[in-house]
């Protein structure tokens, strides 16, 4: 590997126009490395697309989104890619499973490659058979640096698979200011009926038990307060649940349901504050790894109230740019909602705050800087 003359080939599972964190994350990845002096090229192979393409981003970012295929396929395309891509000098996945142990099994032993992981908490942790942990745990090992995206994750990863946790370094994604904006909420005010002095509490989740929406929806009704209402953006399994549980607690003229919407930033900007209050299911060993949503939101300038479960206690600087509440307490979420809805003053200082502590710990331009190092301290 020469300095600022760097390749790299990207492999994924999921990425645009596919919705998802990790779709999202594999492509913005992708773009800022690209942006970067110390890179000559980059190639994204991602597989499972709903819209197979070639398509060249700019000089430096190169696409080739493929169709679902079985995991036996997965494996005889990412081979065919390493021929390809041979001399390029890092192979990165940023999926563990089945994308992530292909690569680890032909960059590592067959062309002698320096491969990365990237993982995110359930996708190594949740529960699987025996053979797709024994894969993971493969993926795991070999990798020459697997890489998550918080704290939290590192260490659950680390005393599960019985690894160092020297073995994760943690390196936290950025977020694109550039694009934060002045966005008109008048149509949105009247396509759900909102008056001006409403004050709206945010959440956008995929509607999944995880998520702890039940929660938000019964703190919504211990308010008596009737210009309080709750907007949930996103859809999922658990909507007809949540719905059910709306109209049980007579809440239909307080609690919006959206589905999924194209441009969520028109949700942040009318907002007054957001929550999301996560759990952590044992049985399925599903927990949030960090939560982009919270570092959305804050970016957006809102006060933000989440769990003390998972990474979130990374992504929120507890009692300056938001909260921290104990898991499945809606009255501990009703305190803090009304805290905020009394106490503007608070509300502005917090969503001040919070559009500098994003600012300064999640940006792009550190993280790009972190990978590259690691990348260029990788034994050949």
């Amino acid at each position: 590997m020469q300095n600022n003359s760097l390749k790299i080939c990207f492999l994924n599972s999921g990425f645009p126009p596919d919705f998802g964190g990790v779709a999202t994350f594999s492509w913005l990845l992708a773009y800022h490395m690209s942006l970067s002096k110390q890179i000559s090229h980059i190639y994204v192979i991602a597989f499972n697309n709903s819209c197979p393409r070639e398509e060249k981003i700019n000089k430096k970012l190169s696409v080739i989104c493929l169709p679902r295929f079985s995991f036996w396929k997965i494996g005889i395309k990412i081979l065919r890619y390493f021929l390809k891509f041979y001399n390029y000098d890092i192979f990165h996945a940023t999926n563990i499973f089945p994308v992530g142990f292909w690569t680890i099994i032909f960059g590592k032993f067959v062309f002698r490659k320096p491969v990365f992981l990237t993982f995110y908490g359930t996708d190594v942790l949740g529960k699987s058979s025996l053979k797709t942990k024994f894969a993971r745990y493969i993926a795991l090992k070999f990798a020459n640096k697997a890489i998550t995206i918080s704290n939290s994750t590192a260490k659950r990863t680390a005393q599960y698979y019985g690894f160092s946790l020297n073995k994760f370094p943690v390196i936290y994604y950025g977020l694109s200011f550039e694009k934060i904006e002045k966005y008109s909420c008048k149509k949105l005010r009247k396509k759900y009926n909102l008056n001006k002095d409403d004050f709206i509490v945010l959440t956008v989740a995929k509607l999944v038990k995880r998520k702890g929406i039940d929660d938000l929806i019964k703190a919504i009704s211990l308010i008596s307060e009737e210009k309080i209402k709750l907007i949930i953006v996103g859809k999922g399994p658990e909507r007809e649940n949540l719905e059910n549980l709306v109209n049980k607690l007579n809440l239909n003229h307080r609690v919006i349901f959206t589905g999924p919407v194209k441009d969520v930033s028109y949700y942040y900007a009318l907002s007054d504050i957001f929550v999301l209050p996560s759990v952590f299911l044992k049985e399925k060993r599903d927990i949030e790894g960090l939560g982009t949503v919270f570092l959305e939101a804050q970016q957006y300038g809102l006060p933000v109230i989440g769990t003390k479960s998972g990474g979130i206690p990374e992504a929120i600087d507890n009692r300056k740019s938001g909260f921290l509440v104990p898991e499945k307490d809606p009255n501990a979420i009703k305190e803090k909602i009304l805290l905020l809805f009394h106490n503007e003053k608070l509300r502005k200082k917090m969503g001040n705050y919070a559009k500098e502590f994003v600012k300064r710990k999640f940006n792009w331009k550190k993280c790009i800087n972190n990978y590259i190092s690691l990348y260029k301290k990788a034994k050949l």
